[in-house]
């Protein structure tokens, strides 16, 4: 099976040039799908909206903040979860190989800036090691179809605080 992304205009949708052609994400339909940070802001509505598509969704997160919108809007929606941190490559070797994914979207990450300040080390087990992990784990998954790593906006530079003529470090 290959899964193929197309981007609809959205003059497209809704049109006629639609018709007898493919909705979008009708492929994710039955798929199986594992979202590394699921319990995080991303991860909650990605899992909201692939269930809205017919997937099944296992994730791997540290576990949710009480009363979060997690536990609010996707906690049930989840068919299979586990809370550890991505930077555990047995456990999180075994768990893609037991969920047996099609698909997987890679979230996790420990992306706040101070917090990475204060311990740059665990934020580069988890950010680095974690996607290497994972990575490495997608390599001896034979189900696994299709991989989308997603960052954070925080490893870019602040653009609109540049002043012209001038060099920022």
């Amino acid at each position: 099976m290959c899964y193929g992304i197309r981007i609809w205009h959205l003059g497209e949708i809704g049109n006629s040039s639609m018709d007898n052609q493919q909705q979008p994400f009708e492929l994710l339909s039955n798929t199986r799908v594992l979202i590394t940070g699921h319990t995080g802001f991303k991860g909650t509505w990605l899992a909201r909206l692939l269930n809205m598509f017919g997937a099944q969704i296992s994730g791997v997160a540290f576990p949710p903040e009480p009363g979060s919108l997690f536990q609010r809007i996707a906690s049930p929606l989840v068919q299979d979860q586990k809370y550890f941190d991505i930077a555990d490559s047995k456990q999180l070797s075994e768990f893609v190989l037991a969920v047996r994914p099609d698909i997987v979207f890679h979230l996790a990450a420990q992306s706040l800036v101070r917090k990475s300040y204060r311990d740059p080390l665990a934020t580069f087990q988890t950010n680095v090691m974690g996607t290497v992990n994972l990575l490495d784990a997608v390599l001896k998954s034979p189900s696994i179809k299709g991989v989308v790593v997603a960052t954070t906006d925080k490893v870019y530079k602040n653009v609109e605080k540049m002043e012209i003529g001038r060099a920022h470090v």
